[in-house]
């Protein structure tokens, strides 16, 4: 908390002169310091409902709170609203999210005693976790503090906006992926080693499936999205495709993260992939200048990226020979495939020729473009992985998946 406050009066210095002190003394306050003091306090209810195997409950709530704050800060925008107040929209409807998760959790889980004395034995690894919390958080943000270092708050509201479509997409996932956590905590818990790879193999599978429907429909959906909300803005181009090329890359390896750092969690290896998460976030700070210096404000996401495929790939290396032991084989396989399918459904949709004017406009353009591709991904996945894609399906839509692992 006295580095957040800190970094707030230091910070604001290094701005342009088209931005005044106290309004990026205010910006960092806002944003900051009062989701910081939530944080806490989240962790703690979040961490209850996943270890009772309700995280839907979580994600469904983070992503009403992204959609609606979403919605409200770009019709602030639109209106030239003060930037401070379009800032304020986060940390405020994170407290409302909070407070909700608060008298969810006091209602249901009476029995809890938050007096109770600590388990430390039970939390021995709690800094190797917080380190890749912290290096996580860290990552994310590095992006918008170079951006508007280097190109101002303008630029900075323009990633924004990008990064705020992008992060509804990623609450649609996590709440897509919601089952593969139970099911993996359940067959971690048993103990049983065929069963832990079978899952691990299946689950990467759907991962594969998600990651390549998100990848075609924000590749074709995010710039018609973005003409839509602007319409007539003209003080600045809004216009950025490389920004959203690298956005996606970014929330796919994201995507494809997912199931090795489930893993991970339901295992507790977090001292032994510390060191890459703290590798990851250097990374990104050392390539993040270099690359919005030489592909501007688009390119600041170019050293996350870089950051995230090392984390990927060690991660899914760890996974694969220190907790289970099964081969290259399968992911070798599922890239092939899926980059395939990808390419199929963009060449064929690229033909396709809509035009878009509304918001009613890009909803049916959206519907197209999504069953299209579901149908497309689909298809490619049972020709290729027919048997694993019914598994799944049978696993994933049955209570008490474990029970039905043969």
């Amino acid at each position: 908390m006295v580095f957040v406050i800190v970094w707030s009066f230091l910070f604001p210095l290094s701005l342009s002169n088209n931005t005044s002190y106290l309004t990026g003394v205010l910006i960092i306050m806002l944003s900051s310091i009062i989701t910081a003091l939530g944080y806490f306090k989240y962790f703690k209810y979040n961490l209850i409902l996943f270890s009772d195997q309700k995280q839907y409950i979580s994600l469904v709530s983070n992503s009403i709170t992204r959609i609606v704050t979403t919605i409200i800060q770009i019709i602030l925008i639109l209106n030239e609203t003060n930037v401070v107040f379009v800032v304020l929209m986060t940390p405020l409807f994170s407290i409302i999210r909070l407070m909700w998760m608060k008298n969810h959790v006091i209602k249901y889980y009476r029995f809890l005693d938050e007096n109770a004395p600590p388990n430390y034995i039970a939390i021995k690894q709690k800094w190797n976790s917080l380190t890749i919390n912290v290096s996580n958080m860290l990552k994310t943000i590095v992006p918008i503090i170079f951006i508007t270092i280097m190109f101002g708050f303008e630029y900075a509201s323009i990633f924004t906006i990008y990064s705020m479509v992008f992060h509804i997409g990623r609450s649609i996932v996590d709440i897509s992926c919601n089952g593969i956590s139970a099911t993996m905590g359940n067959i971690v818990i048993e103990g049983d080693a065929k069963k832990n790879e079978r899952i691990y193999l299946y689950s990467s599978n759907m991962i594969f499936i998600i990651t390549s429907i998100f990848f075609v429909c924000f590749w074709f959906l995010t710039l018609p999205f973005i003409d839509v909300y602007i319409g007539e803005a003209s003080d600045i181009s809004y216009y950025a495709p490389l920004l959203v090329i690298s956005l996606i890359v970014n929330e796919s390896l994201s995507n494809l993260n997912f199931t090795p750092n489930l893993l991970i969690r339901a295992t507790g290896k977090y001292k032994e992939t510390s060191r890459s998460a703290v590798l990851e976030v250097f990374a990104a700070i050392i390539l993040t200048p270099f690359a919005c210096y030489f592909f501007g404000f688009q390119g600041a996401l170019f050293g996350s990226i870089v950051a995230s495929l090392i984390r990927t790939i060690y991660i899914t290396w760890y996974c694969r020979k220190k907790i289970l032991s099964i081969s290259f084989n399968e992911l070798f396989k599922n890239l092939f495939v899926y980059i395939i399918a990808i390419t199929i459904s963009i060449l064929t949709l690229n033909q396709i020729e809509f035009k878009i004017l509304s918001y009613v406009d890009w909803i049916l353009y959206a519907l197209l473009i999504g069953v299209s591709t579901l149908i497309i991904t689909l298809i490619m996945s049972l020709i290729f992985f027919k048997k694993n894609i019914l598994y799944t399906f049978a696993v994933f839509n049955i209570r008490g998946t474990s029970k039905n692992i043969r």
